[in-house]
């Protein structure tokens, strides 16, 4: 096989990912919106940075 046709059947797996990314992040703007339509109020929402975080400010509840 020469190397050519290597990186053509490697091209599309590498855009596979970015595919995928874009898809989340217009699932995310339609979650979002839905949620402002629906007038949720997420202002005593707690986040942490990270899961470990988060799971420590859990169990310190």
């Amino acid at each position: 096989m020469s190397c050519a046709e290597r990186r053509s059947l490697a091209g599309p797996r590498k855009a596979e990912p970015r595919a995928a990314s874009a898809t989340d992040a217009t699932g995310a703007d339609k979650i979002a919106q839905t949620l402002v339509e629906l007038g949720v109020d997420l202002s005593s929402l707690v986040t942490r940075g990270t899961p470990e975080s988060g799971i420590a400010h859990a169990l310190d509840r």
